[in-house]
Order: structure tokens, then sequence, then C-alpha cells
């Protein structure tokens, strides 16, 4: 069986480390979700929500995004512990 090459394996990490990053940052938004909430509701459009909830959590545009992106579904606690379960093998992996 062939070894998958460098280039390869470099791909593969930097794809773990995006979704990473995106992790955390859905973390963040759902353990501060009703900061989170208020943020986002307060906004005049999502342009701005996501440029506030940027500045209020300290994230890139794609975190922001994500955060945004956010199905109501994920705030239960059994979705939490998914994403921290996620986020934890993701970075053993690393």
């Amino acid at each position: 069986m062939d070894q998958p090459d460098e280039s390869d394996e470099q791909t593969r990490r930097r794809l773990v480390e995006h979704r990473l990053e995106l992790l955390d940052a859905l973390l963040v938004a759902l353990d501060r979700r009703d900061e989170m909430l208020r943020i986002a509701g307060d906004a005049a459009d999502a342009a701005e929500a996501g440029r506030r909830i940027e500045e209020a959590f300290g994230l890139n545009e794609a975190q922001a995004t994500a955060v945004l992106d956010l199905q109501v579904r994920r705030f239960s606690a059994s979705e939490r512990e998914r994403v921290r379960g996620e986020r934890d093998r993701l970075r053993a992996e690393l």
C-alpha cells in the first residue's frame, strides 16, 4: 500500500488545524451563548453581527461566520459535548 506523501500529510494537517480553529470558536460562543446572542441580536445586519462577534470574542472572520451559522439545536449540553469531543480527538491526532 502506498504511503501518503508529505504534501498529503501537510494538507490534512492544515485542514485539521482549520477545523480546530472553528471548533474552538464554537465552544467559546456556546459557553458564552447569552452574550453571543445579545451581540448578534443587537446588530443591524449579519455583517455587523460578524464584526461585533469578532471583536467581542477575539475571533477571525471565518470563526465569526461559523458562530453565526450555529443552529439553535447546537446550544444543548449534549451538542456542546459532541463539539468538545471532536475538538479533543482532532487535537490528539496532531
